[in-house]
């Protein structure tokens, strides 16, 4: 800890590293293919063999799809 906190170019490309990290991790894009995937292994785990077609969020609920742009 004191080598760290002693040494400024080594904090900073830790915490470069840190943000690279979260970044690629915890993004929107790498969250929902995250989720997907648990579905896809979830509904496998059912027995379900043929894919199932999501139904756009706007159908769902269209107060929470307001503001997004229209796929």
């Amino acid at each position: 800890m004191q080598l760290t906190t002693s040494s400024p170019a080594l904090l900073k490309k830790m915490a470069e590293r840190a943000h690279a990290t979260v970044v690629e991790r915890f993004e929107q894009a790498a969250q929902i293919e995250q989720l997907e995937s648990f579905y896809e292994e979830a509904i496998a785990m059912n027995g379900v063999t043929e894919p199932v077609k999501a139904r756009p969020i706007a159908q769902f609920a269209p107060q929470f799809a307001e503001g997004l742009p229209a796929e």
